[in-house]
């Protein structure tokens, strides 16, 4: 197995229009269809409750560091999509897994 089938994902920042976390959604979305993929979202603002409640995404709202970091661990990969800015890679890599931006 690739490890590639339960996937757990996460998103941690504010949820602002050029995050893009709707589009996150729907990538995962789509790669639900061959893969059973989970997403966590971490993080609160303006586009919360913008977003769509489905059965493979937690909502954890804005978490203390220490939180995020446990919840950063247990991913397996760090999303981050914004218009301009972030580089998951540092805290990604801190925490032992793969990031995407």
């Amino acid at each position: 197995s690739s490890g590639v089938e339960n996937l757990k994902l996460i998103f941690v920042g504010r949820l602002v229009p050029w995050k893009h976390v709707d589009e996150i959604i729907k990538a995962v979305e789509i790669a639900r269809k061959k893969h059973p993929w989970e997403l966590t979202i971490v993080g609160d603002g303006p586009e919360k409750d913008h977003l769509p409640k489905l059965p493979f995404i937690t909502y954890k709202g804005q978490l203390s560091k220490t939180n995020t970091l446990k919840e950063i661990a247990s991913s397996k990969a760090l999303i981050l999509y914004s218009s301009y800015e972030g580089h998951p890679h540092r805290p990604a890599g801190e925490c032992g897994l793969l990031s995407f931006s």
